[in-house]
């Protein structure tokens, strides 16, 4: 595979490259008019790049440096010229506050105008808003940044659909209709000796995943957490569902893909694409426990539905994990996956929202056909 831009310098913020950039700014944009102030790399909120901080609540009037501090989030791993992007932002959030105050504080006409006057004279493109994805990578990925690259990459885009019934005003006829649930549309990485996992645990969905493999890419579409046997709906761990590779050009760059085929998923069934074999070893053990797997979820997932009645909407996703200890492996309990059980060598998965009998079961604490219905998905796998 080929990246696009292999000579590109990818990093964690810190406060020496900062204090490089401060000085490098000051000088080339404003005749080092801006006096220094605190320069700080640490953590700033999941959304949040880069912040500048002026003492404008305490002193609403006045002009203090020794009071206002930059801060670049460094729980974010992107290239060094997006953070040098972001650092000349937030100097001119600074600038703004020396020459005007409180008043043209955020992003308003003043600081519009700087903004534009350095754009114009410079390689900048300093913006209102953030223009890429980011991520916060493992160690994992990070320490072996440059050994990656020669790693296949296949991106899967999931779209789950819905049968609804539909009347006709006229005749009154009722009719099966399919529908897309843009709340249920995502993306992901992986490699391609994992598809074969990753469609058997989606079994019990109905939708359909589109494969493709990766030719041609930047280095930011490995930050893209891998996915081995089950697609989360972790934010951190998918992303927006894609049509075309326009759609991933502003957030990984450039991408040439070949698309692979596509996977159709009609409840228990598998159509499409479906290449190579899931392995059974571990599978085995699940399904000989399946009864006391059964009434181990059982009891969690009533028990959770007394205490906690909300995790089980869609308002409230990926709150709560039980993970009792059975054998080699662990039962959990998750509503941040989309199929209804799905199979790794660690650990079996329950989602039990996306069965109507299951629900059922639960909100009227039938513990005992509850049991009886989750052994019998997991026996339905073999």
């Amino acid at each position: 595979m080929k990246i696009l831009d292999a000579d590109k310098k990818y990093m964690y913020p810190d406060v020496e490259h900062m204090k490089e950039w401060f000085d490098e700014f000051n000088a080339r944009f404003w005749d080092n008019e801006l006096p220094p102030i605190s320069l700080y790399a640490r953590w700033a909120g999941k959304h949040t790049l880069g912040a500048f901080h002026d003492p404008t609540k305490q002193f609403p009037t006045g002009f203090y440096p020794d009071k206002c501090d930059i801060t670049l989030n460094n729980w974010f791993f992107d290239t060094e010229d997006e953070w040098r992007d972001i650092m000349v932002h937030e100097m001119v959030h600074y600038f703004v506050y020396m020459k005007y105050g409180k008043t043209s504080m955020g992003h308003g006409k003043e600081f519009k105008a700087e903004a534009k006057r350095i754009n114009g004279i410079s390689e900048f493109n300093i913006q209102t808003y953030v223009r890429t994805r980011t991520f916060r990578p493992k160690p994992s990925v990070t320490d072996h940044w440059g050994e990656i690259f020669d790693k296949e990459v296949i991106l899967g885009s999931y779209h789950e659909t819905f049968i609804d019934d539909f009347e006709d005003e006229d005749t009154h006829e009722i009719f099966k209709i399919e529908r897309c649930d843009f709340n249920h549309r995502f993306s992901f990485r992986t490699q391609r000796r994992y598809i074969p996992e990753i469609i058997d645990n989606m079994r019990n969905v109905r939708g359909n995943i589109e494969w493709f493999q990766v030719d041609e890419c930047c280095q930011k579409l490995f930050l893209l957490p891998l996915t081995t046997a089950v697609p989360s709906f972790k934010p951190e761990d998918i992303y927006d569902s894609f049509v075309d590779e326009e759609d991933l050009l502003n957030d990984f760059g450039p991408i040439k893909w070949t698309h692979l085929g596509t996977t159709e998923f009609i409840d228990d069934s598998v159509q499409g694409y479906t290449p190579g074999q899931r392995k059974e070893e571990f599978r085995q053990q699940y399904f000989r426990d399946a009864k006391e797997i059964g009434q181990l979820a059982a009891d969690m997932l009533i028990k959770r539905y007394v205490e906690h009645p909300r995790w089980y909407t869609s308002t409230v996703h990926g709150t709560y994990t039980a993970k009792p200890s059975c054998g080699e492996y662990t039962i959990q309990v998750d509503s941040r996956f989309n199929p209804l059980v799905a199979m790794t060598p660690k650990r079996i998965l329950i989602n039990p929202v996306h069965s109507d009998i299951m629900m059922d079961y639960i909100k009227n604490g039938r513990a005992e056909l509850l049991a009886n219905e989750i052994s019998r998905v997991i026996l339905s796998r073999q």
